[in-house]
């Protein structure tokens, strides 16, 4: 196995962890953002849909903190 190989495999572990960063602070600004409209257009189903993806941005960042443990 050549170093550039041992580079490579070592830079792909870290993938996951940036692959579900991403995920968590994706899904957060979008739940935010719902928070915000849903209050602006004065709509209970658009902000009871905020508080569902919240609590998905919450399971995701357990999953990412977690991760580190692995």
């Amino acid at each position: 196995m050549s170093k550039s190989d041992k580079d490579h495999n070592h830079s792909n572990q870290n993938q996951p962890k940036k692959n579900i960063k991403i995920a968590f602070f994706i899904n957060l600004i979008f739940s935010i953002s719902e928070f915000f409209f849903g209050f602006l257009f004065n709509s209970v189903s658009i902000m009871s849909d905020a508080v569902h993806d919240l609590g998905d941005s919450i399971s995701i960042g357990f999953a990412w903190f977690f991760q580190g443990y692995s």
